[in-house]
């Protein structure tokens, strides 16, 4: 009898796996729908001069196109994502991992060049960062392709609600981020619970 236990405790059962945390740039391609209830949930309206898009992804929850400054390249885009409760990884990794997009002359750091702020308002608290430099993101998530844009801007923003998280970011070539950086942080300031 005893040696039937002690088989049992030496193999014992494996761990069970854990799935990956989703976070805003890399979101399983059939993941759920984001779940919070309605009263807890935010809006984001649409800021003046912004073209509203389809979302291309369940992860997004609102995506924009900013018209480019004179002279830049392309279009801006801002992208609102929510992942529900307690979804998309921690404050800290996100803004490691946008750091990481961007490559900083004379910092062998980008989090070292970025800078960040904290607001709270509405019952939220908003972390800021922004961030400049050459843009070498992924094209998707995983894919080892990268961009390769010089010049670019990021402003992030990650709003901690009692409904989770909504993870926001206008990404675009610098003057073109300059010149809609009043309308994003009205596009901020405009939203709140709906």
């Amino acid at each position: 009898m005893s040696w039937i236990l002690i088989l049992a405790v030496a193999c014992g059962t494996p761990e069970p796996a854990v799935a990956p945390v989703p976070t805003p740039d890399a979101a399983p391609a059939e993941a759920p729908a984001p779940v919070a209830s309605e009263s807890k949930r935010w809006a984001f309206p649409v800021q003046e001069g912004w073209t509203e898009e389809a979302v291309k992804s369940k992860m997004r929850m609102a995506q924009f196109a900013l018209p480019k400054a004179e002279g830049d390249p392309e279009d801006a885009s801002v992208i609102v994502y929510f992942f529900g409760e307690g979804g998309g990884g921690s404050i800290d990794a996100n803004f490691q991992r946008w750091a990481g997009q961007f490559v900083v002359e004379g910092e062998a750091d980008p989090m070292k060049a970025a800078k960040f702020a904290r607001v709270e308002r509405d019952g939220a608290v908003l972390h800021n960062m922004k961030i400049s430099g050459k843009f070498i993101a992924e094209t998707r998530p995983g894919s080892g392709d990268r961009v390769d844009k010089d010049a670019w801007r990021m402003l992030a923003t990650i709003v901690e609600t009692d409904g989770g998280p909504y993870f926001v970011k206008l990404t675009g070539p610098e003057k073109t981020v300059q010149k809609w950086a009043s309308s994003y942080d009205a596009f901020l300031a405009a939203a709140g619970p709906s």
